[in-house]
């Protein structure tokens, strides 16, 4: 039995020190944001499942939750889906964009003052 213990806190302590940790989710300005690894998050879906209905939309470079100051590079899957919002700003940290990510919108304008991010998901824009 303890041979079992042994193993366990060895899996635990891995888990641990390798950053396998949950991922944490959290809102800041009325945006979502799901944590990546300890320096990075992306923008989720709101968790209730409502859409984003704000006017103009600005991803900012950073966000601070909880004393800590993420870099904001992603846009999640499902992000923006079904949102009202007539455009949305993202900045040069974005480095990719999920699935569906604009999908089931109309009219969206999607300002981007540097570049289009490296990754775009195949179906980003479907509706």
């Amino acid at each position: 039995m303890s041979k079992i213990k042994y193993i366990l806190l060895l899996f635990f302590l891995l888990f641990h020190f390798l950053g396998f940790s949950q991922q944490t989710y959290f809102l800041v300005d009325g945006i979502q944001y799901r944590t990546i690894n300890d320096m990075d998050c992306e923008v989720t879906q709101k968790i209730d499942g409502t859409p984003y209905t704000e006017s103009i939309i600005t991803i900012p470079l950073t966000v601070n939750y909880d004393d800590i100051d993420y870099n904001v590079v992603a846009i999640g899957d499902s992000a923006f889906y079904n949102s009202t919002s007539s455009t949305i700003e993202l900045h040069s940290s974005i480095t990719s964009i999920g699935n569906y990510a604009f999908g089931g919108t109309n009219s969206l304008h999607i300002y981007s003052p540097s570049k289009i991010p490296p990754s775009i998901s195949q179906y980003t824009f479907l509706n």
